[in-house]
């Protein structure tokens, strides 16, 4: 992408929380607006990551018109309030307070703006939140296009809440916990894929599979790559997200089937994949 928004702020972690998973609620204004809109998705200029996003918006976008543009008919669709635009976004989080900071590229949903394309954000006054944010957990445009073989199962969940906000009349939610987790037991009986950049220095197979008792392979991203082009239908992988905890997504069907509430953490340690053993068992009874 030659121009990727940047967004800088001071904002609670609450707030930044709710933007990695869910939409916003039905009674906000920005969503009732975004439902009467047409919907303009960013193109990047990367061959791969604009064909995945295609396929996914044709795949599984229905809760409005939408159309795929070029970067240059972006920057002036994406200044008209009228419109709702899909696009890959950089926001800066720096919570000095807390002795926090996050800078993540993430796919957002957002409603235009004239200051969208080129906007520097610095006062929390001036900030808006998006109607959905899913994080490639990088602040680097050319890792978070390598990423994606993601793209099918973020457009799925985030469609998937903004339907079910939609029909449900949502107010308030946690999209994990009333809807995702139901389908968490899959990893009884699916293998688990684990991404080895995502493992602390000190955690091995041996010890992973010490505390997760259930089937699972750790692999590189390129491993990981091959296997969501495939639609191996016998396997989940999981994706860390550094300010909430992990994600699980089913390569086959593209849905999240779970996701667990931490806090602030870089790797997987071992004690996580005890943990991740409790959720299993707590929520596939």
């Amino acid at each position: 992408m030659k121009k990727v928004a940047l967004l800088a702020f001071c904002i609670s972690s609450t707030i930044f929380s709710y933007s990695q998973f869910g939409t916003a609620t039905y009674d906000n204004k920005d969503f009732q607006s975004f439902l009467k809109t047409t919907t303009y998705v960013a193109m990047t200029g990367d061959s791969l990551y604009d064909a995945e996003l295609s396929k996914a918006m044709a795949k599984f976008w229905k809760i409005t018109p939408y159309k795929i543009v070029d970067q240059k008919s972006f920057e002036s669709l994406s200044k008209n309030p009228q419109n709702s635009v899909l696009v890959l976004y950089r926001t800066i989080w720096d919570d000095k307070i807390q002795g926090m900071h996050s800078d993540n590229l993430s796919l957002d949903l957002r409603m235009g703006s004239p200051t969208i394309a080129d906007n520097i954000i610095v006062n929390y006054k001036n900030y808006t939140a998006p109607l959905s944010s899913f994080s490639f957990v990088t602040s680097k445009v050319e890792d978070a296009y390598k990423k994606y073989y993601r793209l099918q199962d973020i457009v799925n969940t985030m469609h998937f809440c903004l339907v079910k906000t939609q029909s449900d009349k949502l107010k308030h939610t946690n999209f994990a916990r009333e809807y995702f987790n139901k389908d968490i037991g899959v990893l009884k009986t699916k293998t688990l894929y684990i991404l080895k950049s995502d493992l602390r220095n000190d955690v091995d197979n041996e010890k992973v599979a010490k505390n997760y008792p259930y089937k699972f392979k750790t692999v590189t991203e390129d491993e990981l790559k091959n296997a969501t082009t495939r639609d191996d239908k016998n396997a989940v992988y999981m994706i860390m997200r550094e300010t909430y905890g992990p994600v699980f997504y089913d390569i086959a069907t593209h849905k999240c089937v779970g996701g667990m509430e931490y806090g602030t953490f870089e790797f997987f340690r071992t004690q996580d994949f005890k943990d991740i053993t409790s959720f299993v068992k707590k929520y596939s009874k």
